[in-house]
């Protein structure tokens, strides 16, 4: 019998974390629209929220949110509106991701973001 992969939207790191979450049995959405989602100005996107811990959780990837000015200004704005809203923000670094997923996430549990590798 043939066993079919689940559909997933979203990147390959997202699905590293996603998978991380899954493995360790931490609730998690993914992929939740906060305050109108990208319909609104202002709204959000959280790629993961753990309700448990009260945080989102924002894999930031090369291609989406590095390569220009604007999309970093607007992820700036983006986080201190959640950290408004109650959440504790970490950001999860594309490269960091793909060096230790484990370890990106047991320290992003922590409250720990580790740094941007450039």
């Amino acid at each position: 019998m043939e066993v079919e992969a689940p559909s997933f939207e979203g990147t390959s790191i997202e699905w590293m974390v996603f998978r991380w979450l899954e493995q360790h049995k931490i609730e998690f959405s993914f992929q939740s629209s906060l305050r109108g989602g990208r319909m609104m100005l202002g709204g959000a996107v959280a790629d993961f929220i753990l309700p448990e811990y009260r945080m989102v959780w924002r894999v930031q990837g090369t291609y989406f949110h590095m390569n220009s000015a604007q999309k970093e200004a607007n992820d700036i704005v983006q986080k201190q509106w959640l950290i408004d809203d109650g959440y504790q923000v970490i950001d999860l670094w594309e490269e960091q991701i793909r060096r230790s997923v484990n370890a990106v996430c047991q320290a992003a549990l922590r409250g720990v973001e580790l740094p941007r590798i450039v």
